[in-house]
C-alpha cells in the first residue's frame, strides 16, 4: 500500500539477484519512517520467485512491489521508477548498494532543509549549492566528480520539479547515463534552478558486481560532447575533460580492432578539438600512446596498475 505521507521513495530496480536484494532491504527496512516508502521493481526475474520472496517485506515493512511482464532492460526498468514515482523525492538504489546506519535519517533531514533543489548529490567532492550549468560545471571541477554523478544510489531527484524532464530521460535513455543528462538539460532550460552537493556519504558499500561493458559507454560519451556542444566553453576543463580521459581509457582497453580504435580516437579530436585535447588531456594522450607501444602487461608494470 502506498504511503501518501511519504516525502521520499527509495526505488530499487532488480533482476535475478535475490541475494543482493535481500541484503539491500535489510539495510533499509530497519531505518524506515513515515517519510519514506520503498518500491522494488523487478525486471521479470527468472532464477527465483519474486512474488514469494517479497511477501514478508510487504507484510512487515509495507514494501511496494512491481514486476514487469517482460524484461525491458535495465535502463528502462530504472526510468519506470521515475515515471511512476508518487512522492516529491526519489532515490534509485542499486540492489547491491547498501545504505549505512543512520543514512535515511540524514537524507530526510537534507531533503527538508533543501526543498527547492532539483537534485541533491551525496558523497560529493564539492560541498554547497550550485545554480544553472555554470554552477554545475564548477561542481564538476574534480575529475572524478562527473563520473560519480552517474551513481544513481547517491543522488536524490526532486520529481515534483522535474516531472516534465521525463521526456529527455526517455529521449536519451540509450546513453545509459540519462539520469544525470536530465539534470543537466533541466539546468540548461531553467538556469535559475539549483542543486545541492554534500560531502556526506550515505552508502555502507557500493556494489562491485559490474554487469555492464565499459566499451558500451564509448558512443554515449561521444554523444555527450555533441549534446552539450553549446556549453563547450564552460565544460571544456571539467565535464568534457573527464569524458575525454575516460574515453581514451575505455577505447584503449577495449577488445575492438585497432582500426576501430583509431576511428574513435579521431572522433575525440574532431569533437573536442586537437588543441583542447592536448591542453586539457595531455596525460591521457601520453598514456594511450604508451599503452599501445608497450602493450597492456608492460604498461601495467610500468604504471603499477592494470588499466590504461
Amino acid at each position: 500500500m502506498e504511503n501518501k505521507k511519504a516525502l521520499l521513495t527509495i526505488g530499487i530496480p532488480t533482476y535475478n539477484r535475490s541475494n543482493y536484494l535481500k541484503e539491500c532491504l535489510e539495510h533499509i527496512c530497519s531505518q524506515i519512517t513515515d517519510d519514506i516508502q520503498i518500491v522494488v521493481r523487478d525486471n521479470k526475474s527468472t532464477n527465483y520467485n519474486f512474488e514469494e520472496f517479497i511477501k514478508p517485506y510487504i507484510v512487515e515493512y509495507g514494501v511496494i512491489p512491481y514486476q514487469n511482464e517482460v524484461n525491458v532492460g535495465g535502463d528502462a526498468n530504472i526510468i519506470r521508477l521515475f515515471e511512476f514515482c508518487n512522492t516529491k523525492w526519489l532515490i534509485v538504489l542499486g540492489d547491491d548498494d547498501y545504505l549505512s546506519a543512520g543514512a535515511l535519517k540524514y537524507i530526510i533531514k537534507t531533503l527538508k532543509e533543501h526543498p527547492d533543489e532539483i537534485f541533491i548529490k551525496f558523497n560529493s567532492s564539492y560541498n554547497g549549492q550550485i545554480k544553472g550549468l555554470q554552477g554545475f560545471a564548477k561542481a564538476m571541477s574534480n575529475k572524478y566528480e562527473f563520473l560519480s554523478s552517474f551513481f544513481t544510489s547517491e543522488g536524490a531527484h526532486n520529481i515534483e520539479k522535474t516531472k516534465d524532464d521525463l521526456f529527455y530521460h526517455y529521449k536519451y535513455l540509450s546513453l545509459k547515463i540519462a539520469q544525470i543528462v536530465r539534470v543537466m538539460i533541466h539546468l540548461r532550460n531553467i538556469p535559475n534552478d539549483t542543486c545541492f552537493f554534500t560531502n556526506q556519504a550515505i552508502l555502507k558499500t557500493h556494489g562491485g558486481d559490474i554487469t555492464w561493458n565499459r566499451s558500451e559507454l564509448i558512443i554515449p560519451y561521444l554523444t555527450m560532447l555533441d549534446l552539450f556542444y553549446r556549453e563547450r566553453e564552460i565544460f571544456k576543463d571539467n565535464v568534457f575533460r573527464t569524458i575525454i580521459g575516460t574515453l581514451f581509457r575505455y577505447i584503449s582497453i577495449s577488445d575492438m580492432p585497432m582500426k576501430e580504435k583509431r576511428y574513435f580516437y579521431k572522433q575525440i579530436y574532431a569533437k573536442y578539438g586537437i588543441f583542447n585535447t592536448l591542453h586539457y588531456s595531455f596525460r591521457s594522450v601520453i598514456r594511450v600512446i604508451l599503452f599501445h607501444i608497450l602493450g597492456n602487461n608492460l604498461y601495467a608494470k610500468m604504471m603499477g596498475h592494470h588499466n590504461c
